[in-house]
């Protein structure tokens, strides 16, 4: 990532998740890298990762990014951690592929899908507690509705190991969200959705509704969660929750 003060907007992000071949730089046979061309006002942010390695974000010091001239960057990766396992169907006890994982490590966030039989092998993973969950916080993580739901769970991984796990699937629930405006009547269209499972705050699903005001979220059945919305052009004030229990 790359900011550049900008006299309008105070500061810009160039962030390198898209097609952006001059954002990805690799390190050359004595693990050093130069980037060239920079604005001298720019400051860097490194998503780094290599074979073999913890995936890391680095923010440079006080969290302000590396200036441009900066000469002296030193990044140290350390060995990954690896979850590797099966995924199958709680009732027919068979393989399920293309199930989302997204696993927390550290300060990252991974995103993996099971493949042919049910196989799931997220590498790149830090030492330490990490968190495996199915559910999407985000709307803008993935579009559509989920085909499967688990339970969210912590596996504890070391260096240099691979931590097995075995994750049971199911089909859950679908919870449907209307968002209308509260003066017209009328949907709103691409509004975020957010489900928050009562007494887990943590764990949260997100959704964005179609051109009739609908988000279609899978959740477990039996939850009692809270929804709310929000929109642009809509105050945060209407972003309000209120608690159900999923059939």
């Amino acid at each position: 990532v790359f900011t550049i003060p900008d006299e309008l907007w105070g500061t810009r992000g160039l962030w390198g998740n898209g097609p952006l071949e001059w954002l990805v730089i690799r390190t050359d046979a004595g693990g050093e890298f130069l980037i060239k061309d920079l604005p001298k006002d720019a400051h860097a942010f490194f998503d780094m990762t290599g074979s073999g390695r913890a995936r890391v974000r680095v923010d440079g010091p006080h969290n302000k990014g590396y200036a441009a001239g900066n000469t002296d960057v030193r990044i140290e990766l350390k060995p990954e951690a690896v979850i590797e396992g099966t995924v199958i169907d709680k009732t027919t006890r068979k393989p399920v592929k293309g199930v989302v994982f997204f696993i927390e490590s550290g300060p990252m966030i991974h995103r993996f899908v099971s493949g042919g039989n049910g196989h799931l092998k997220a590498e790149g993973l830090s030492a330490g507690t990490c968190y495996i969950r199915g559910y999407r916080f985000d709307p803008a993580e993935e579009e559509g509705t989920a085909e499967w739901v688990f339970e969210p769970f912590t596996a504890t991984c070391q260096a240099g190991r691979t931590t097995g796990v075995m994750i049971e699937v199911g089909k859950g629930g679908i919870l449907e969200v209307l968002v209308t405006d509260a003066e017209t009547g009328d949907p709103i269209p691409d509004a975020e959705v957010t489900i928050v499972r009562r007494g887990n705050p943590r764990l949260k699903l997100g959704g964005r509704c179609d051109q009739q005001g609908l988000a279609r979220i899978r959740v477990h059945s039996g939850e009692r969660i809270s929804a709310g919305a929000k929109a642009p052009g809509y105050s945060e004030d209407a972003y309000f929750f209120g608690s159900r229990e999923v059939a």
